[in-house]
C-alpha cells in the first residue's frame, strides 16, 4: 500500500501541528472538556446545513477551518471549490483525500490521533477525580507497514451508518422487556462486542452463544429496524424451562440464567458452575474473585477462602435517613460482620467475618436488591457515578498489611458505566428500561424506542442493575516457553 503522496506534503508543511491542534479540540469536544455555547470553541456544525444531524458524519478540513457533513456532499464541495483535498471524520478520525478518492492511513498521524484522545480522556478523568497516580493508560496498537500491507489486502469495504451502529430497538414480545434490556446491555458491552465481531465463535452445533454472535451480526450490519427477538427467545426457554412462558420475568435472574447457558454451551453442556480456571468469554467477561476472611478474636488467626462471583447483589439500607450510594452500598458489603453462635467453626472466640474483592472481572455487574423476600419493591434512591473507584473494597485495602507503601502499586484505576437497567411502576406492574452508551452518547432504550440521552438522565435513574467496566485493560506478560 503506497503513502498518499498528498497526505505526505501536507506533513512537510507543518501538517502534524495542525492535526495534533484539531484533534486536540474534536477530543476535547467529545468528552464535553470545553463548553459547547463558548463562541471561542463553539461545537463543530456543517458550515452548510447548520446544526449536525444524525447519520450525516460530519467531517473537518486539514488545511482551513471548516466543518461540513460527508453524507450530503458539503466536504465534497469545499474540497472542489477550494482544492483542500484532506479532511478528517470528526467521529473515527479516519483521514480522507478527495485527490486519491479514498481514506488513507498514515503511522505518524494515527499515533498523534492516540495520544490526543488518551491525554484527553486522562484529563477528564483528573477533573472528575476519577484518576489515580497509579493507572497505567492503555496505549493503542497500531500496524507495522508489513501488518498494514495485509490489513489492506484482506479488507473489503461496505457502508453503514455510523451514529447508529448497534442501535436498534427491540419488539416486546408480550412481558419480554426484562429480555430487551438484558439484551441491550449486552450488546452494548465492549468486550463481548469485540469478541463475536471478530468472529470469535465458531460451532457446528447451534448454541446460545451462536444465537448471540447473530444478534451481534444483527445490531451492527447497519439497520435501524426494530429487531424481533422471537428465535432467541424460544432458544432462552429451551435452555430455561422456568423462563417459558410470557410473564414477566426478573431482569436480573434472566441476566444470570443467560450468561450460565452460554458458559454450559461453550463447554457441550457441562455443568453452570463458575470456574477460576474457565476461559470461556463469559468468564473472561464477568468472572471475578470474592475474598472471605475470619478472624480470630483471641490469637488473631486468619483463615480465608476464596469464591468466584460473576456479579455482585447489594442490599439497600434500611435506614430512612440519608441516600443510598453505590460506594455505601459496597462499603456495607465489604463491612466485617460478628458471627452467630451456631457460626464459629475454629473455636469459641471466632468473631469478625469479612468480604473484599479480591480479583476484579473485566466487567462488574452490579445487582441492587429492590425485590427481597416481599411483595413490595423498594423505590429507595440510589447514587452511582460515572467512574467507580473500587480500590476502598479491594482485598489489599481490607488488610492491616495495607499501611506498607508497597500496596500502593496494587491499585486499579476507575471502572466506567456503560449500562444501567432501571425497574419503573411496582412489583406487579411494572416495565423494564435500559440505559446504553454508544459512540460517547448515552441512549434509552425502551422496547422499540431508542431515544438519545443525557448522562445526567441516566445518574437520576433508579437503578436496578449497573454495568461497569475497566476503561483500560491490563495484559500480562506471557511466560517463556
Amino acid at each position: 500500500m503506497q503513502p498518499c503522496a498528498h497526505l505526505e506534503k501536507f506533513k512537510s508543511d507543518s501538517g502534524l501541528i495542525v492535526y495534533r491542534t484539531i484533534i486536540n479540540y474534536l477530543a476535547s469536544n467529545r468528552l464535553r472538556l470545553i463548553e459547547p455555547s463558548s463562541k471561542s470553541a463553539a461545537a463543530p456544525r456543517c458550515m452548510k446545513c447548520g446544526p449536525t444531524i444524525r447519520n450525516r458524519r460530519l467531517m473537518s478540513c486539514l488545511h482551513c477551518v471548516y466543518f461540513a457533513c460527508w453524507t450530503s456532499g458539503h466536504m465534497n464541495d469545499h474540497s472542489l471549490d477550494t482544492g483542500h483535498s484532506l479532511s478528517v471524520e470528526n467521529d473515527t478520525l479516519s483521514i480522507y483525500c478527495s485527490l486519491c478518492g479514498d481514506v488513507v492511513y498514515d503511522r505518524d498521524m494515527e499515533l498523534v490521533a492516540s495520544t490526543e484522545c488518551t491525554a484527553a480522556q486522562v484529563f477528564k478523568m483528573r477533573l472528575t477525580g476519577a484518576y489515580n497516580k497509579s493507572t497505567v493508560v492503555y496505549k493503542e496498537w497500531l500496524p507495522s507497514n508489513a501488518e498494514a500491507k495485509n490489513l489492506f489486502r484482506s479488507c473489503r469495504r461496505f457502508q453503514v451508518p455510523l451514529q447508529s451502529l448497534g442501535l436498534r430497538g427491540i419488539v416486546n414480545l408480550g412481558n419480554t422487556c426484562f429480555m430487551g434490556c438484558i439484551l441491550q446491555c449486552m450488546l452494548h458491552n465492549p468486550l463481548l462486542r469485540n469478541f463475536f465481531l471478530s468472529d470469535m465463535h465458531n460451532r457446528k452445533k447451534m448454541c446460545l452463544a451462536c444465537d448471540m454472535d447473530y444478534l451481534f451480526a444483527q445490531f451492527f450490519s447497519g439497520s435501524q429496524d426494530s429487531f424481533n427477538p422471537h428465535h432467541f427467545l424460544y432458544s432462552v426457554w429451551r435452555h430455561s424451562a422456568c423462563m417459558a412462558g410470557y410473564e414477566q420475568q426478573d431482569a436480573h435472574e434472566f441476566f444470570i440464567r443467560l450468561i450460565n447457558g452460554m458458559h454450559s454451551d461453550f463447554h457441550y453442556g457441562a455443568a453452570e458452575s463458575v470456574s477460576k480456571d474457565c476461559k470461556c468469554i463469559v468468564h473472561q467477561v464477568f468472572s471475578g474473585t470474592l475474598q472471605s476472611q475470619v478472624t480470630c478474636k483471641e490469637c488473631s488467626t486468619h483463615s480465608t477462602a476464596y469464591d468466584p462471583f460473576l456479579d455482585i447483589s447489594l442490599h439497600l439500607s434500611g435506614k430512612t435517613e440519608g441516600v443510598n450510594t453505590l460506594a455505601s452500598c459496597l462499603e456495607r458489603f465489604t463491612q466485617p460482620e460478628q458471627l452467630d453462635k451456631d457460626e464459629l467453626f475454629m473455636c469459641s472466640n471466632c468473631g469478625d467475618y469479612q468480604l473484599s474483592i479480591h480479583c476484579l472481572p473485566a466487567v462488574l455487574c452490579f445487582h441492587i436488591k429492590r425485590f427481597e423476600q416481599t411483595i413490595v419493591k423498594s423505590d429507595a434512591k440510589v447514587e452511582f457515578p460515572e467512574f467507580l473507584d473500587v480500590n476502598p473494597f479491594m482485598s489489599h485495602n481490607k488488610r492491616i498489611e495495607t499501611k506498607d507503601p508497597q500496596t500502593k502499586s496494587l491499585a486499579v484505576e476507575p471502572f466506567e458505566l456503560f449500562a444501567v437497567v432501571t425497574h419503573v411502576g411496582t412489583m406487579d406492574s411494572g416495565h423494564y428500561v435500559s440505559f446504553v452508551k454508544n459512540v460517547d452518547q448515552w441512549y434509552r432504550c425502551d422496547d422499540d424506542k431508542i431515544s438519545p440521552t443525557k448522562m445526567k438522565n441516566v445518574l437520576d435513574t433508579e437503578g436496578y442493575l449497573l454495568f461497569y467496566a475497566q476503561k483500560h485493560t491490563h495484559y500480562a506478560r506471557q511466560p517463556n516457553k
